[in-house]
């Protein structure tokens, strides 16, 4: 289908809407991705930067047949739901696209996407939905920064993607960030523009520094914390010594960088993980306390970004599941090991499965050093065509925390093979949640539902489902 095929015509919903337009129009909801929804001449309106309740005069930037993108231009009557923006790049950054809209606002149409997510894509309804968990400190939360690189010598940038483009916003403080993590991005930024080596650029396929990722953990005790700082460059090996040095640097001027990790990272896929490393200051790991457990952390291994409601989901999903003591779990996206180990408490038995060997190796440090012998861990892709659930324990309870992308279809596979009496998916992407559910809804029946906001200020959402097998017919 051609665009034009695609635009309103002259009768009908958006009749005569197009490009460049500038209308005036009532915010009714927030959508999916932060949005807010408005209908002009009947057309669904996606606005960028709106809060529901405003009036807005808004710029459409793109008409297609069942809907439009717009931008605000000027809010025309304000909303009760609105707030001021506390940090200097808001509107700028893409990092917080909710910083004007009330936080508590913020965790009501966070948890409204998701119910709605649940029903239009998965024709799903929750028997229950309990209370959404709000993050008690939705400022200097986040444990974990993935910052960009992006053009060259004194003109080098270095910090997050700008709103609605690729390009690099050069950040001087980012709020949710500790103030220890923009120390190392100041320093950092300033040392890879004395090199004079170049960013690599995504387009063209060239260039060295790559990502920058902080993680800042252990903050609720007496001293600053451990921050673990990860430089992922090009495999280019002209550059390794600046990369060495940029460790050393970083390692000499802040006492609480324990470790430094420098990854190479072909292709352009503009990911933040390493392929391979080549070098390692310090221990490689840092560690985190979550509740009661102590937790190794090493560099890609994946971990909730935000401790204090990574505290709260593992709760959630144990309240929720509620093991009696007699079940054997099985976790199907491990990393680290935190809510396995949360589970193994009220379990007779915990496996936990997960495709990066160094998060496994950090789960089975994590269960010993906490003294849970009735955890065990395996490193297995479970994407994989070859990968077989046959061999694997019959799971009573199985939990899953799949990628973004949620699960693939060897997992649905597993899942449905193994049959097990009771399924936690935890997601942080409502759609991909909802198609999930959708895919097992013949076998499983949808039982609750709990939002917990682990990422305050943005559009993203953390939810748990609790599914119970259908009985037979």
């Amino acid at each position: 289908m051609s665009d034009a095929d695609q635009i309103p015509g002259e009768t009908g919903p958006g009749a005569g809407l197009r490009d460049n337009d500038l209308v005036e129009c009532a915010i009714e909801s927030m959508a999916a991705g932060g949005r807010g929804l408005a209908r002009v001449r009947g057309l669904a309106v996606f606005v960028d930067g709106a809060v529901p309740g405003q009036t807005v005069s808004a710029r459409i930037s793109r008409v297609r047949k069942r809907h439009a993108e717009a931008e605000v231009s000027e809010v025309l009557v304000r909303s009760p739901e609105q707030a001021e923006p506390f940090c200097p790049h808001f509107g700028t950054c893409g990092g917080c696209a909710l910083q004007n809209m009330a936080y508590e606002r913020q965790v009501f149409w966070k948890q409204r996407v998701v119910l709605d997510a649940l029903e239009r894509i998965g024709r799903q309804v929750p028997a229950r939905v309990l209370p959404a968990l709000a993050c008690a400190e939705n400022r200097r939360c986040r444990n974990k920064m993935e910052f960009s690189f992006e053009g060259r010598a004194k003109d080098l940038r270095l910090g997050l993607l700008e709103r609605g483009a690729g390009r690099v916003v050069d950040i001087r403080d980012c709020l949710l960030a500790s103030e220890q993590t923009v120390q190392v991005l100041d320093a950092a930024r300033a040392y890879c523009r004395g090199t004079g080596l170049p960013a690599w650029d995504r387009v063209g396929g060239r260039g060295f520094w790559r990502r920058l990722v902080v993680r800042h953990v252990g903050r609720g005790g007496p001293d600053q914390g451990q921050v673990m700082a990860q430089v992922i460059t090009s495999p280019g090996s002209r550059g390794f010594k600046a990369a060495a040095g940029l460790g050393r640097a970083l390692m000499d001027r802040f006492a609480f960088v324990r470790s430094f990790v420098h990854s190479t990272r072909g292709g352009r896929a503009d990911l933040a993980v390493g392929e391979r490393r080549v070098l390692t200051l310090g221990p490689g790991f840092v560690e985190e306390t979550v509740g009661d457990l102590r937790l190794r952390l090493s560099a890609d291994s994946f971990f909730q970004t935000n401790t204090a409601q990574a505290r709260a989901l593992y709760q959630a999903a144990v309240d929720l599941a509620a093991p009696s003591g007699r079940e054997i779990v099985l976790d199907l996206y491990c990393g680290v090991g935190g809510l396995s180990l949360f589970m193994a408490r009220s379990a007779a038995r915990v496996l936990g499965l997960d495709i990066s060997p160094g998060a496994v190796s950090d789960a089975a440090a994590n269960a010993g050093q906490n003294g849970l012998d009735n955890c065990s861990f395996m490193a297995a892709d479970i994407e994989s065509p070859g990968w077989s659930a046959k061999g694997l324990p019959g799971p009573d309870l199985v939990v899953c925390d799949p990628p973004r992308s949620g699960l693939g279809p060897r997992a649905v596979d597993a899942l449905l093979e193994l049959g097990p009496a009771r399924v936690l998916a935890v997601s942080c992407d409502p759609a991909g949640l909802a198609r999930d559910l959708a895919r097992l809804a013949g076998a499983y029946v949808l039982d609750r539902v709990r939002v917990v906001d682990m990422f305050p200020h943005t559009a993203h959402v953390e939810c748990l489902a609790l599914l119970l097998k259908r009985p037979p017919a």
